[in-house]
């Protein structure tokens, strides 16, 4: 009669040595589309990832900064009372993000991780000076 190995909590409450699983590679975020934009201005377009976890955000801005690329997580815009964009003093259009990190280098490394996939794909589609 076959007799099928005990599970982990069996094995575990009989006090058994279970094996170590062998090496397995960690879980990465991977790029799932990239849409290329050049509308002026500073942004370079926008993706959609995937996390290990298999959350999916879409809506990521990259944005050509004066300290390199970065990727912005999803923001909606303001409107005023009369449904016309809010603006800044500098008269840009104002966001407000419904996304947020816990941390500002948690928001950089996840920045970093996203641009450098992207750059895997795309390379210089981030360059302040690529058409």
């Amino acid at each position: 009669m076959n007799q099928r190995p005990p599970s982990s909590e069996t094995a575990l409450r009989r006090g058994e040595q279970l094996e170590a699983p062998g090496p397995t590679e960690r879980p990465k975020m991977r790029i799932l589309e990239v849409e290329l934009v050049r509308r002026g201005g500073k942004l370079r377009g926008f993706t959609r990832i995937e996390l290990p976890n298999g959350l999916r955000i879409g809506n990521i801005a990259l944005i050509a900064g004066v300290n390199g690329p970065f990727a912005a997580l999803p923001a909606k815009p303001l409107f005023d009372h009369q449904g016309k964009p809010k603006l800044d003093l500098r008269g840009r259009r104002q966001f407000v993000s419904f996304l947020e990190w816990r941390d500002r280098d948690l928001g950089r490394r996840f920045s970093d991780a996203v641009i450098a996939l992207v750059l895997e794909k795309h390379p210089g589609a981030l360059d302040p000076g690529a058409p």
